[in-house]
């Protein structure tokens, strides 16, 4: 008996874990916005997105990212995962977007380099001001 993909994917999505979600939106127009999620379910990864993506079985998180979790432009993206750490998560993402861009990956800031590479964006260092004691 085979099962029907669309029962199949919303009884992932109710049983199983989320374990990465990728959102991205042009903060310009409705239709660029968008989400893209990695399930797991049953010991097996389920890649899902706005588009009616629905792929799997995959046996590892790293198998089942593809390119709606992947390949973005020029938009806000904003990264939740688990399963990966956010250097390995920004090592793989392919970024057509100009130099300095920013992506957010479990909170943390990544900035896109001229070598197409993203780096983690140190946070502003605490400044302490002394104050003199007044005589």
């Amino acid at each position: 008996m085979q099962s029907n993909p669309a029962t199949l994917q919303k009884i992932i999505e109710e049983r199983g874990t989320l374990v990465c979600s990728a959102s991205y939106d042009t903060n310009v127009a409705p239709w660029y916005r968008g989400n893209a999620t990695v399930f797991k379910y049953d010991g097996h990864f389920y890649s899902m997105d706005d588009n009616d993506l629905f792929e799997g079985p995959y046996h590892t998180l790293a198998d089942a990212l593809g390119e709606a979790h992947l390949c973005f432009g020029d938009v806000s993206i904003t990264i939740s995962v688990t399963g990966l750490t956010p250097a390995e998560y920004a090592g793989r993402m392919i970024l057509d977007a100009p130099a300095g861009h920013i992506v957010t990956i479990n909170g943390q800031r990544w900035v896109l380099g001229e070598d197409r590479q993203l780096s983690l964006l140190n946070p502003p260092r605490k400044v302490i001001v002394r104050r003199k004691k007044n005589d």
